[in-house]
């Protein structure tokens, strides 16, 4: 890659305004042509087999007619990379199955708080689960609504909920965030600590400012 003589790396990659602005920046294009990649913004409104060519997709969108568009290509050009698979983004924008498949992985030091789906608010008397509560949207897909999350500190609190929601009990992790970023097999991990979040209030009233 370092061969500038060699036919370049061509990158597509389809963001939205937000991302794109945070992450194809100056320093990056000129990072990526020194080492012989060129990136190419995806216009996501055309087939990809129209754009291109392609040796990589790199994409953060996910809406049907983009995911229908990822599958044409894909089965056109099966050796092509797709960072990341529809498939694979789908496990981690739910919240069930985001947390099921940590739980899969059977880590000792490492759990998973005790969560349920509830479809109806209704019969939520026996739930098994032990007060304060988290109630998260099912879609964790970064949009304004799955921040969204409301602590319920008894069972009155559950009756001001729509459904559907993740109930999941809560802990308390003292502000501090964990981030993994996972390239194959490489990762990058980031701790902060959050400030100036305000006290946890009852949410039978109010949204809660933390976001999860």
């Amino acid at each position: 890659m370092s061969n500038l003589s060699s036919k370049p790396y061509q990158i597509g990659y389809a963001l939205t305004p937000k991302k794109e602005q945070t992450f194809i920046v100056p320093s990056l294009l000129s990072h990526a042509s020194q080492n012989g990649v060129v990136l190419t913004k995806i216009d996501p409104t055309k087939p990809l087999i129209q754009q291109g060519p392609f040796d990589c997709i790199l994409h953060k969108l996910y809406d049907s007619d983009w995911k229908q568009n990822l599958q044409d290509f894909a089965s056109r050009n099966p050796n092509i990379p797709i960072i990341a698979s529809p498939e694979s983004i789908d496990i981690l924008r739910n919240r069930i199955s985001m947390l099921e498949t940590v739980s899969k992985l059977k880590i000792n030091n490492t759990g998973v708080p005790k969560q349920i789906t509830i479809t109806e608010v209704t019969g939520l008397e026996n739930l098994k689960l032990n007060f304060p509560l988290i109630a998260k949207p099912l879609d964790a897909d970064g949009s304004e609504t799955s921040h969204k999350l409301h602590l319920i500190f008894d069972k009155d609190g559950l009756n001001n909920l729509t459904a559907p929601f993740v109930l999941q009990e809560f802990v308390n992790h003292g502000g501090v965030v964990f981030k993994v970023y996972v390239a194959g097999k490489y990762f990058r991990s980031r701790i902060w600590q959050r400030q100036g979040e305000g006290k946890v209030v009852n949410l039978k009233r109010r949204k809660c400012p933390r976001r999860v």
